[in-house]
């Protein structure tokens, strides 16, 4: 009976609830679907969180050190570099994924069951925009770039063109269960599935991770030579110089900052075992 359901949701996608079904004809009123604790729905879901604006992290070379003492001159005198935005990071997510499980009439959700999960959602306005805050946010050490309300709001769509009210979700943010990614756990829901719960945990896949923890300098200020730019940390370009004549040696330091990571996927964890879920009951 329920050949599609699509869903418009928060940053990675959160439903909610048990699903108390009354088909409803186009040309009638919208259908609620009623929470009613005998329904339960698990989809595994992938796709892309889009972060506004872009993350980057900042570099300190003040701490610089290298055995060359003309070489950690020049970069210290390079100082501490600001490369990150002003928050809040904006999130706004669109995953896809398939479905099982039943709901209160007896029907048996299947593989076929389709979601589609939009997600927006504003962080911290006092934080900065960086990388390193995304990587504490999902590893749960802390949230304070992202803590926000995600609201999610989930539409239905079902092959006879039922007209189904929509389900808006409020929901707080945690670093995901047994992996490296984010969890969202429901603390309101309004419209249907009102009163059910819901949880989803979105695993950052192993390329999106390396990315983002492919750092230099902050971490490892004994770096020896050049580093190229990447998403999230700054390119540094160290050049020597010894005059001839002079026996005297100089150093040219050139620093360019970070692409900016404008995104991140989500789908299977870094193992590449574990799907991310979006779970639904009542």
């Amino acid at each position: 009976m329920y050949g599609k359901i699509t869903v418009g949701a928060a940053i990675i996608a959160v439903a909610a609830s048990s699903i108390g079904m009354t088909a409803a004809s186009a040309k009638r009123a919208p259908a609620t679907f009623a929470a009613s604790g005998a329904s339960s729905i698990v989809c595994t879901i992938k796709g892309k969180v889009a972060l506004t604006p872009p993350l980057a992290d900042d570099l300190d070379l003040s701490g610089y050190t290298n055995a060359d003492p003309v070489v950690q001159a020049a970069v210290r005198a390079e100082g501490a570099l600001q490369f990150s935005q002003a928050g809040p990071t904006d999130t706004a997510s669109s995953t896809k994924g398939k479905c099982t499980g039943t709901i209160t009439d007896g029907t048996v959700v299947g593989d076929g069951v389709a979601i589609v999960a939009n997600t927006d959602a504003s962080g911290d306005p006092t934080s900065r925009a960086t990388c390193q805050g995304l990587v504490a946010a999902a590893l749960g050490t802390s949230t304070s770039t992202f803590v926000t309300d995600y609201i999610t709001t989930v539409t239905y769509t079902d092959k006879e063109k039922d007209i189904i009210t929509p389900t808006v979700i409020h929901s707080t943010l945690a670093s995901a269960v047994g992996g490296f990614g984010f969890a969202l756990t429901a603390t309101s829901i309004t419209g249907s599935f009102a009163g059910g719960t819901s949880s989803a945990n979105a695993y950052i896949d192993a390329k999106t991770l390396a990315a983002i923890l492919d750092a230099i300098a902050a971490s490892a200020p004994g770096f020896a030579g050049d580093v190229k730019a990447t998403a999230c940390e700054p390119s540094v370009s160290i050049k020597t110089k010894t005059n001839a004549k002079t026996g005297i040696e100089t150093a040219t330091v050139k620093v360019k900052g970070p692409k900016g990571l404008k995104g991140i996927k989500v789908g299977l964890d870094t193992t590449g075992l574990v799907a991310s879920t979006l779970s639904i009951a009542g």
